[in-house]
């Protein structure tokens, strides 16, 4: 449904005109759905005096409308929540349309989190007053409290990363990693962290051991070895009585896996080392097998001599290898170009180092880790001498197979709704910014849908929770049937759902929610006398408009979707406004 840009126009309830200024207009029909809105809606003089204030303003204060009429708005409100709208009021009155967020209080004392939309309104030239739209947002704010919770876990991981590539020791890191842990607690001001390893102790300067606790095992090798730990000195707010939610214990847990395979690494880089002196010039890690080839005659690497495991390994003894000349027989085809490039591709006083496969004796597969450098041999002139070094890595790239999957995991569980399969309210934030700021750089066109079950509880009561958990489940495999592989369909909350349509304009958008719309309605979920009875969807959409905050811009949708439930359900709103 089109909609236009005109100034809405003011209403008056007869009892209250006398208690007020003249109202600039009046439609009984207009302000008798203006009454029945979920919104707060009020209209205030340039002396910000009440006008018009709509029955769900007047019932958020337990107030009866008579009583506020004429009053000036410092009067009602607490005087915090007053001074910190005067400078938006003020705005108002110079003419600006201003959107701002506000806290405030119900008539039972609960604090929420309001948006506030001032329209000026003109008599001519001359603003008159203003009028206010207010919004009950407190439980997309707490949907955004624990968005930002999660995106500080990630951020810790992402450091201890970066700092696991950038550490030259095993205790360098720890010292530098237990700094990060406590920025990923909810309570991040109280948390203090603490990492036992060995004889140390590396500890944030608040940390103090306490009852209120989370810690995990720093195993190295297969064994504990130390501890990774984070404490309140104090009990901190808690609606279970455990500080500590679930995804802050499993942060805790994931942290102590990879510091210790840290360490287990740095632990083998030591070992090498020492191993240095005892092979001359072979590898800069500890190596399974260690050899040395000699260039013959015709210039070709022949294998001298061979130590260490390469008979466990391959399947192959040393005499085996040796009569081959070289051990690229074994090397899987797939990584041939890595082994002559960083092995036989070497000439005097360079060195290569890659990770590749070989096919063992019985046929397995095993990754090595290869070292290797080239000299000149001294005592034949025009003859090369190649040091290397092979490490069995296969377990590593198991674990960090492993690892990568369960990490895979963890990400889709924290952004999918169980019951639909289709991405939950906190990845919806995450990707409309994201593809906000594309839109934006590149000026490509999005359009985003806000969809809502048309009288859900009803059915809920009717029919049950478990047949009301069907329908969701459902409309989410309709969401995927009608929807592109670049768009994404988000459970907002409860029977609310969002759909994201990147590179697609609003008239496109009309033909994917009618889509929607009319194969839900063609859906049977009902048997008995009920049956054909139809479940339909009331959507809003609309396209977004250049530079428009994310926040303006779902409100703007979800106003249209409001309006589809006003003019009679199972529709579809849109339009510019």
């Amino acid at each position: 449904m089109q909609q236009n840009d005109k100034q809405p126009p003011i209403f008056e309830h007869p009892a209250e005109a006398a208690g007020g200024a003249e109202l600039p207009k009046r439609d009984e029909m207009l302000s008798f759905v203006i009454d029945r809105v979920p919104a707060l809606l009020t209209y205030a003089d340039a002396n910000l005096r009440y006008v018009y204030v709509n029955k769900a303003y007047a019932d958020w204060y337990d107030r009866k409308r008579e009583d506020i009429i004429g009053k000036h708005i410092h009067e009602l409100l607490a005087a915090e929540v007053f001074q910190r709208a005067l400078p938006h009021y003020r705005r108002a009155l110079a003419g600006d349309t201003v959107t701002f967020e506000n806290k405030t209080r119900n008539k039972d004392g609960e604090e929420r989190f309001v948006s506030v939309r001032l329209v000026p309104y003109r008599s001519g030239s001359l603003v008159t007053g203003f009028f206010t739209a207010i919004i009950d947002i407190t439980e997309r704010k707490q949907i955004e409290a624990e968005l930002h919770e999660r995106i500080k876990e990630l951020k810790c991981l992402y450091s201890i990363a970066d700092l696991i590539q950038a550490a030259a020791s095993g205790e360098e890191l720890l010292a530098q990693a237990v700094q990060t842990i406590p920025a990923a607690m909810i309570h991040a001001e109280h948390a203090g962290a603490r990492i036992i390893w060995k004889d140390r102790d590396f500890k944030t300067v608040n940390f103090r051991q306490s009852e209120w606790r989370i810690a995990a095992d720093l195993v190295i090798q297969g064994e504990p070895e130390g501890l990774v730990e984070v404490c309140y000195p104090e009990m901190v707010p808690a609606s279970d009585g455990n500080p500590f939610v679930k995804e802050e214990r499993e942060l805790i847990k994931v942290i102590a896996e990879r510091l210790g395979r840290f360490i287990e690494r740095d632990r083998a880089a030591e070992k090498l080392l020492e191993s240095e002196e005892r092979f001359r010039r072979v590898s800069s890690l500890i190596s399974d097998i260690v050899y040395s080839c000699k260039t013959d005659a015709a210039g070709v690497f022949a294998i001298d001599w061979m130590t260490g495991a390469a008979e466990r390994i391959t399947g192959y003894s040393i005499l085996d290898i040796k009569a081959e000349k070289c051990w690229r027989f074994m090397v899987i085809e797939e990584d041939l170009a890595l082994f002559e490039k960083h092995v036989t591709g070497l000439t005097p006083g360079l060195h290569g180092a890659c990770e590749l496969r070989i096919r063992c004796k019985d046929g397995k597969t095993v990754w090595l880790a290869s070292y290797a450098e080239c000299v000149a041999d001294e005592t034949t002139p025009g003859s090369f001498i190649l040091y290397g070094g092979l490490l069995d890595i296969t377990a590593r790239k198991r674990m960090d197979a492993e690892l990568r999957e369960s990490e895979k995991k963890y990400r889709q569980l924290s952004i999918v709704d169980e019951l639909t399969r289709l991405y939950n309210s906190r990845y919806f934030y995450v990707l409309l910014k994201s593809e906000i700021e594309r839109s934006n750089r590149y000026k490509h066109p999005l359009t985003l849908l806000l969809l809502d079950i048309d009288n859900f509880k009803d059915y809920n009561d009717s029919y049950g929770h478990l047949q009301g958990d069907r329908v969701l489940s459902r409309l989410g495999e309709i969401f995927k049937s009608c929807l592109r592989q670049t768009d994404a369909a988000f459970r907002y909350g409860g029977e609310e759902f969002t759909v994201l349509l990147p590179m697609a304009v609003q008239a496109e958008g009309i033909v994917t929610a009618e889509r929607i719309r009319k194969k839900l309605r063609e859906e049977n979920f009902i048997s008995g006398s009920d049956r054909g009875k139809a479940i339909t969807l009331s959507i809003g959409l609309a396209e977004y408009r250049s530079r428009e905050d994310m926040r303006e811009f779902i409100n703007r949708v979800d106003q249209f979707m409001y309006q589809a439930k006003k003019e009679g359900k199972d529709r579809v709103c849109y339009g510019t406004t």
